[in-house]
C-alpha cells in the first residue's frame, strides 16, 4: 500500500503542512516507514486533487479488501491442512 494510498496519504500531509516547514524525505518502496514516503507520481497526482478524507476512505476499502484476501486464504489454508 506504501506506494499508492498509503504515500499519498503522506504526501498531501506534506502539502497541508508545507507552509509550516514540513518536509518528509523519500524512502523506498521495500523499506516502508512512517516518516518517509514512496509515493508514486501518479498517487501523488491523485493525492493534489483528493481531499484528505477521499485518501482515508480509500484507504479503508483497500485494508477492508486485504482483510476478506487474508481470511479467504486463512481459511483455504485451514481447509487444505485438515482435509486433505
Amino acid at each position: 500500500m506504501e506506494p499508492g494510498v498509503n504515500g499519498a496519504a503522506k504526501w498531501k500531509v506534506q502539502i497541508l503542512l508545507r507552509d509550516e516547514g514540513f518536509s518528509m524525505p523519500e524512502g523506498v518502496v521495500w523499506k516502508p516507514s512512517a516518516h518517509r514516503h514512496a509515493s508514486t507520481k501518479a498517487s501523488r497526482e491523485w493525492a493534489e486533487r483528493a481531499s484528505m478524507s477521499e485518501i482515508v476512505e480509500e484507504w479503508v476499502r483497500v485494508n477492508n479488501f486485504r482483510w476478506v484476501v487474508a481470511g479467504f486464504a486463512a481459511g483455504l489454508s485451514g481447509w487444505g491442512t485438515l482435509c486433505w
